[in-house]
């Protein structure tokens, strides 16, 4: 059962407390036959949760005081009655049984320092305490021993805050640094990471040893860490708000990691402890964000006492999986089809020395450029994938345009691996970092940099000129390497309030680029990815977007529209199967950070243009209508004639010979 795609995913949360009674009169059929008519493929079932508890008569942990129910094993066997997967569930660094009963295992914090991810009442347990070996493992090993689960999910909630318990303290075996400031952090954090991996290898290779099923550890090895497993893992999973936009950005590093994935969001409008419904539209933009890129989708409901769902969440549920079931045949057995890449650099993220910034904002500021160079190919219709420093080299050959966004800290490998891909015939568009050494991207686009800029603001000269707001650097061409946009001063220091209009020539280059071989490098000197995230204009977009098209002009599909419509694509066999999402909705942010799409207003006419060598044969999915298209040049055009929020566009045979 493991090798069956389990594309619709059910998450029913089940932390509940120890005064509450569990599962009184739970029948796991009734259950399973409602998640089957609600359209799941898998649904999840709690082997422990977050306060330690077990939901099965466990030998090796403590069951629920007030369990009336083996529900684990009724509802794992029920799902299977039914035709269905099941995943057992294990909440791993958050015990609140285990704290208490072993106060030594539990992360401490430093007297200015919290220990670890702010969990709420739930306590959080050190990787180099007793835990591991005494109790998860064998948790683990008994959940799989002892009930035929089809995956083992493993909730992380993880965190990299310093931990100073008696057992971290005597394992490192010298004074801990209280933070990225203090003496000795760097060999400290290299050590701490090594914990975490140790603690990861430890329990996957246990459970290995005892079944071969699908190991997945929640929202690890995510763009904000952009790495590839070492561990013996087959899918990578995140979990995250109801979000088209954010359903996007996961799903299009996932597609370019190349492995099977899955974005997992609750139906809730603000998070897992309120009630309240979201917007349907907001549950079906981002499950389709999540399949157009190649994943699958899970939906978290919570479940009640007696092991049930309410109403409204088995109807969320069979709403939200309607149309990816309708859309199966196109969605499941695909793969990627790449053409664009954007560095998701882990040096850039924490340094080569492995900083590992535990504070928000230093995270923040270093996934920002990233996010924004993935967001803009979607905002934009255009295809792109992110990809960690290892699997852009191994897929250089398939790529046609690779985006370096503001990174910092490229390596000689990396920038011999391009420079040898752009001789060949492959593009690049680059931008300078706000910190960190230049000397590799300056080797890469054949400038010398001459220092920054001594004015924190400079307008890149053009007809309209325009101002970025960011640190520039003082390049120098060398031969090889024209500028192709100069850069121009305020035109005076103080101008009142903001800046003054642009004035005198800097005397350096705001963009150049350089012929290598059969391809081309395009630099700006500034941080440019950054700045549109930031402080958006029509000025840097239209010259962004630009850029892209001219490198790369006869991409493998593009959508033209003044709206926000993205496109994702995929290969299916022969076919190549295109996804079109209006992403031109209303959307409300609530004061934190839970945007709700409210309303998609349906679009009419909506160009698309595909690269053809051959006349294709369209069809809208899963309609199976014929659509026309208009080919010149080898590009085929063709207008969508009603895009509500998603529409699956299939060229058939497009690959065939």
């Amino acid at each position: 059962m493991s090798q069956r795609t389990f594309l619709c995913r059910s998450h029913p949360d089940c932390h509940l407390p120890p005064e509450v009674e569990v599962g009184r009169d739970f029948d796991g059929d009734a259950y399973a036959r409602r998640m089957r008519e609600a359209g799941a493929d898998l649904a999840v079932a709690f082997a422990k949760c977050h306060y330690g508890y077990a939901y099965y008569p466990t030998r090796v942990g403590t069951p629920h005081p007030r369990l009336a129910c083996d529900l684990f094993g009724e509802t794992v066997h029920g799902l299977h009655r039914a035709g269905l997967g099941a995943a057992g569930y294990l909440s791993v660094h958050l015990d609140g049984v285990a704290a208490a009963a072993h106060p030594e295992w539990r992360m401490q914090g430093s007297a200015t320092t919290q220990a670890g991810f702010d969990s709420g009442r739930f306590p959080r347990l050190c990787v180099n305490s007793g835990y591991l070996e005494e109790l998860f493992i064998p948790q683990c090993v008994e959940a799989v021993e002892r009930f035929p689960i089809d995956e083992l999910f493993l909730d992380t909630m993880p965190s990299f805050a310093p931990c100073y318990c008696p057992a971290c303290r005597a394992a490192y075996g010298q004074e801990i640094p209280a933070g990225p400031s203090a003496a000795g952090w760097l060999a400290y954090a290299r050590w701490y990471a090594g914990c975490f991996e140790r603690f990861y290898a430890r329990t996957t290779e246990a459970v290995l040893r005892v079944r071969t099923l699908p190991v997945i550890w929640n929202h690890k090895w995510t763009y904000e860490a952009p790495e590839m497993p070492t561990l013996a893992v087959e899918r990578l999973a995140t979990d995250r708000i109801a979000s088209p936009g954010r359903a996007s950005l996961d799903g299009r590093y996932f597609g370019g990691t190349g492995m099977p994935f899955e974005y997992m969001t609750g139906r809730f409008a603000h998070g897992l402890a309120e009630w309240n419904s979201n917007y349907q539209v907001s549950l079906d933009l981002t499950a389709a964000e999540s399949v157009a890129h190649g994943g699958a989708f899970w939906l978290i409901d919570r479940q009640l006492p007696d092991g049930g769902l309410e109403e409204r969440g088995w109807r969320a549920m069979g709403d939200t999986f309607a149309p990816l079931q309708r859309s199966r045949r196109w969605l499941t057995g695909t793969s990627q089809v790449h053409e664009t890449a954007v560095l998701c650099s882990l040096d850039h993220m924490q340094g080569p020395d492995r900083r590992h910034f535990p504070q928000a904002e230093a995270r923040t500021q270093r996934v920002r450029p990233i996010e924004a160079a993935l967001s803009f190919l979607a905002e934009h219709g255009r295809l792109g994938h992110g990809m960690p420093r290892e699997r852009l080299l191994q897929r250089l050959d398939d790529l046609r345009l690779v985006i370096l966004p503001d990174v910092a800290h490229l390596d000689d490998e990396l920038v011999d691996g391009l420079l040898a891909w752009v001789a060949r015939g492959g593009r690049i568009l680059a931008s300078m970092p706000g910190d960190g050494p230049t000397g590799p991207i300056c080797r890469l686009a054949g400038v010398e940099d001459g220092g920054l800029l001594d004015a924190q603001q400079a307008f890149i000269d053009l007809p309209d000129p325009l101002l970025i707001q960011r640190p520039w650097r003082r390049l120098r061409p060398l031969p090889g390497t024209a500028t192709v946009a100069g850069l121009r001063r305020p035109l005076l220091e103080r101008y009142g309030h903001g800046v003054a209009p642009a004035g005198p020539d800097a005397g350096c280059p705001a963009v150049v680029r350089r012929e290598h071989g059969a391809g081309s490098i395009v630099l700006f000197a500034t941080g440019v990815f950054d700045h549109w995230w930031m402080w958006p204009s029509p000025g840097l977009e239209t010259l962004l977007l630009d850029w892209i098209d001219e490198l790369l002009p006869d991409p493998v599909v593009a959508v033209d529209h003044p709206g926000q419509v993205e496109v994702a694509c995929q290969r299916l066999g022969d076919d190549l199967v295109i996804h079109v999402i209006n992403r031109c909705g209303r959307t409300r942010l609530g004061g934190w950070f839970h945007p709700m799409s409210r309303f998609v207003p349906p679009l009419a006419d909506v160009p698309l243009r595909i690269r053809a060598a051959r006349p294709l044969r369209l069809t809208l999915q899963p309609e199976d209508t014929p659509i026309p298209a208009i080919a010149v040049d080898g590009i085929a055009s063709i207008r969508l004639p009603r895009l509500d929020t998603w529409q699956i566009v299939v060229s058939h045979g497009h690959f065939s010979r």
